[in-house]
């Protein structure tokens, strides 16, 4: 198999009106980010005014997120969700950023993400 999976938690239940990095992912070698994978612990309720998104980005370059409000809808509790992916090349000099980003006062997110990437060189 030549891909690798690195999980981690993105929880926000504070300070909910402001945004920032939660988790770094360093990266230490040539591969395609392939797929992300969120899942809840207790479920996230959609809201279309104070909400929180999760996204994936390399510097300033979006390759996934999940908005929950009313068009990315709710998340049910144990229930993954996996997240379109574009562009995702990374190398050893690479550092992803898992961001929470909020709109009007935000709201409370509780994920474990799992990004899934494909080894450049089998």
């Amino acid at each position: 198999m030549n891909t690798y999976r690195i999980c981690k938690s993105a929880v926000k239940s504070a300070s909910l009106g402001t945004s920032v990095d939660l988790e770094l992912v360093p990266c230490d070698r040539d591969a395609t980010l392939e797929s992300v994978i969120i899942a809840s612990r207790a479920g996230i309720t959609k809201n279309n005014t104070n909400f929180g998104t999760i996204a994936v980005k390399n510097g300033a370059t979006l390759l996934a997120s999940r908005a929950f409000n009313d068009a990315g809808g709710d998340l049910a509790a144990k229930t993954p969700e996996v997240l379109a992916v574009t562009g995702g090349a990374v190398s050893s000099s690479t550092c992803l950023a898992l961001r929470y980003d909020h709109t009007g006062t935000g709201g409370a997110i509780d994920l474990d993400v799992t990004l899934v990437f494909r080894l450049s060189r089998p």
